[in-house]
């Protein structure tokens, strides 16, 4: 794909009981003002061909879906990862406009800027927010979840083999005999790795 991001800031429809017609809303008019099915619905989605690192679905209530049997949750998310995205960032309601314009700045500021991964982007944005009087509510900027990124590969070992973190630190040290720990227990899943 020719984009690494995918930035959807729009109206979103949830459909908890046909989840598949759950839908984000694009124009619903043509180049020529005649109407037109704006509608991108999760159906669709699925055959979209999109590999990119990023799509974002700044719109309301886009991360709910149905929980299927022997399917899972049938949403948007599973949608574009379904189409390539590796992660999608999601709301679990409906968001303010104002504060998510806000929120998804600094966002991206972490990510174009300081280089942070998506994850601890949004994190860190997050976190930014509930500092600020104005923002400081969770309703602000606790709706958007990111879904997809849980590992990364934060070092090589001495004998050159990848070491992954699953959601922690990307920080590792290792202690000679081929043991690993990451810097931060506290914040890792994965937090020893033998590199036998």
């Amino acid at each position: 794909s020719q984009y690494r991001y995918v930035h959807f800031a729009t109206h979103g429809l949830a459909d908890s009981e046909r989840a598949e017609l759950s839908t984000i809303v694009l124009s619903l008019f043509d180049q020529q003002g005649k109407p037109q099915d704006g509608f991108l619905r999760a159906h669709e989605v699925y055959n979209l061909n999109l590999p990119v690192e990023l799509v974002v679905l700044s719109a309301c209530e886009t991360g709910l879906g149905k929980l299927t049997k022997g399917e899972g949750l049938v949403s948007l998310t599973r949608g574009f990862m379904y189409a390539g995205a590796a992660r999608v960032v999601v709301s679990l309601w409906s968001v303010n406009d104002r504060a998510t314009a806000e929120l998804m700045t600094k966002f991206y500021r972490k990510i174009l800027v300081e280089k942070q991964r998506p994850a601890a982007a949004l994190r860190s944005a997050q976190i930014e927010m509930w500092k600020t009087k104005q923002w400081e509510a969770p309703y602000y900027w606790a709706a958007f979840t990111l879904q997809g990124e849980w590992i990364w590969e934060v070092s090589k070992t001495s004998s050159g083999e990848s070491l992954f973190v699953a959601g922690g630190p990307k920080g590792v040290t290792e202690d000679g005999q081929g043991n690993i720990f990451a810097t931060d227990p506290a914040r890792a899943r994965v937090v020893k790795v033998t590199a036998n």
